[in-house]
């Protein structure tokens, strides 16, 4: 099933496949981000930064990827050819939470959001970004129960969730699942990985806006 990316901000999807095959889009490799300018959270959250992006333009590609620490690499889906780890999916994190004992030293975040350009106007892009900030927060959120729904859940209601990587000290890879409330993400799980001091370390244009 595929669902063409949309207008605005993080509502952009590909392929819907397993969940587990999200996987499939984190190496653990040797690489070197660059850097770029801070972005916003991901388009359906609040955000301070402004929609116009006077910084150097992004190069037009599929995906990107970002090296929190050396030797360790993280890959964002690939929009354009279908990867299965889909941004705002809901299955794009399936795992239980680490362990109280486990250690976190990054949270790497993956979001498609819409810059607009001088001379090129408004653009999809994707954006890698790392927060080395205290996850002590988000973990609890993670561990919360979920609460089930009352009814049938509608297909939106599987979108919304956004695409993160927890990167553990001894550079494992953990995609936790976030909680439920009802049909969509619990409020205050979504709100603690926004609320992490991201800066963005990679970004390409994946698609030009569509102008009336």
């Amino acid at each position: 099933m595929r669902r063409a990316l949309p207008s605005m901000g993080l509502l952009a999807v590909v392929t819907v496949v397993s969940a587990c095959a999200s996987q499939s889009s984190l190496r653990a490799v040797a690489a070197s981000g660059s850097d770029v300018a801070p972005s916003s959270p991901a388009t359906g959250y609040a955000s301070s930064s402004p929609a116009s992006s006077p910084e150097a333009v992004p190069p037009v590609g599929s995906h990107v990827a970002v090296t929190p620490e050396p030797g360790v690499t993280v890959t964002c889906p690939d929009v354009v050819h279908g990867d299965p780890g889909l941004i705002d999916w809901q299955g794009s994190g399936s795992g239980p939470p680490p362990s109280p004992s486990t250690a976190i030293r990054e949270v790497v975040r993956c979001a498609l959001v819409t810059r607009t350009y001088a001379g090129l106007g408004a653009w999809q892009v994707e954006v890698a970004e790392v927060a080395y900030g205290d996850p002590t927060q988000l973990l609890a959120q993670l561990r919360a129960p979920s609460q089930p729904a009352t009814a049938a859940c509608g297909m939106g209601s599987q979108y919304g969730y956004p695409w993160f990587v927890l990167v553990e000290a001894g550079g494992h890879l953990d995609q936790s699942a976030l909680p439920t409330e009802g049909c969509n993400p619990l409020p205050s799980a979504v709100a603690a990985i926004n609320q992490l001091p991201f800066k963005v370390v990679d970004a390409v244009r994946i698609q030009a806006e569509a102008t009336s």
